[in-house]
């Protein structure tokens, strides 16, 4: 898929840095998912200022109309996740002296129009969406995009901020980047396509209730099943079970979908 359109609005130089450490093909690892906490116009103010206390820039920007602005080229390092207080995000680097390396050397930064409550519009998640399947198919270790991996939060980097706030789906993101280049995937000869949650749902190892809790699925999740099995434990007398990624299960009871065929 080529590049979803974008408007390109440019950044002070003093708020990038030109180029990476290494091709961007070769260390760009991960996308990291802000929200501006305020208008897509303020952010644009924000990085082509050259006189910030702060520097501070993202590759892109998706506003609530999804509108995509464009601030710093993907070969260069944008200014956006450099500290890291109490990171979570089992993929922060260390050279080889056991000292994190900043992160902005090997990710990509997207920024999103609102504040910390509000909910992301359709409009946002599509364009965002997009976005990240452009990154996926652009470089290699995006290809297959992994919430948690390389898909993250700023605050699993930075613990003290609240970004990207908490109305927004990660697991809808990436499901939509994921399935509108295959709305309709065909699994072991059966479609499977897209499902939805019904309710809040266990992501487990195994498909039955005694394996272990991956993490949990809000209720409206929009998720890529990669298979399915119909001999799952039986729950409420329903055996079958999604999968949705390596050693990931979601009981097909808790979806819009309960059986795949």
């Amino acid at each position: 898929m080529s590049k979803p359109e974008t408007v390109l609005i440019g950044c002070a130089s003093s708020n990038f840095h030109r180029g990476r450490p290494a091709p961007a093909q070769e260390i760009v690892k991960a996308v990291v998912i802000h929200l501006i906490d305020g208008s897509l116009a303020g952010c644009d103010a924000t990085f082509l200022n050259q006189n910030l206390d702060v520097k501070r820039s993202a590759h892109y920007a998706v506003g609530k109309s999804g509108v995509i602005h464009e601030y710093v080229a993907e070969g260069d390092t944008a200014y956006h996740a450099g500290k890291i207080v109490n990171g979570t995000w089992t993929g922060l680097d260390r050279d080889a002296n056991g000292r994190f390396i900043n992160p902005n050397f090997y990710t990509i930064g997207i920024e999103h129009e609102g504040r910390v409550q509000d909910e992301w519009t359709d409009q946002m998640y599509a364009s965002s969406a997009a976005l990240l399947r452009h990154l996926s198919e652009t470089y290699p270790k995006l290809r297959e995009l992994r919430r948690g991996e390389n898909v993250v939060m700023h605050r699993e980097i930075r613990a003290d901020k609240t970004c990207p706030g908490f109305k927004v789906y990660l697991d809808r993101l990436i499901s939509q980047a994921v399935s509108a280049a295959s709305m309709a995937a065909v699994v072991g000869g059966v479609p499977v396509g897209v499902v939805h949650t019904t309710t809040a749902l266990n992501v487990r190892s195994a498909p039955n209730t005694h394996a272990d809790v991956v993490r949990t699925l809000a209720k409206g999740a929009v998720v890529s099943p990669t298979g399915h099995t119909p001999a799952g434990e039986r729950v409420n007398g329903n055996s079958f079970w999604y999968q949705i990624g390596p050693d990931e299960f979601i009981w097909a009871g808790g979806t819009d979908a309960p059986s795949p065929v």
